[in-house]
């Protein structure tokens, strides 16, 4: 059975790392968020990985979702082509 879309997950020092693989024309979506608030160190990790990870498919639409206490220190940091 063939999918539209395939998600694979792993592992980079605990954090989820999500790729995603598309059929040709299929917009993907690629989102994660946690519940627990974390140090700033462990978000700056967050946002580095994302701001390091390279081009993003142009059929990508990519979020994030931390909780409130580090809503602003992410939307100041990640790149702007995450949401």
């Amino acid at each position: 059975m063939k999918r539209d879309s395939e998600v694979v997950q792993g592992s980079s020092e605990g954090k989820a790392v999500k790729q995603a693989k598309t059929m040709a024309g299929k917009k993907i979506f690629i989102g994660g968020n946690w519940k627990c608030n974390g140090t700033r160190n462990e978000v700056k990790g967050l946002v580095d990985m994302l701001n390091g990870a390279g081009e993003f498919p142009a059929n990508a639409e990519v979020v994030v979702a931390p909780p409130a206490l580090h809503l602003d220190a992410v939307h100041s940091n990640v790149r702007k082509d995450v949401l």
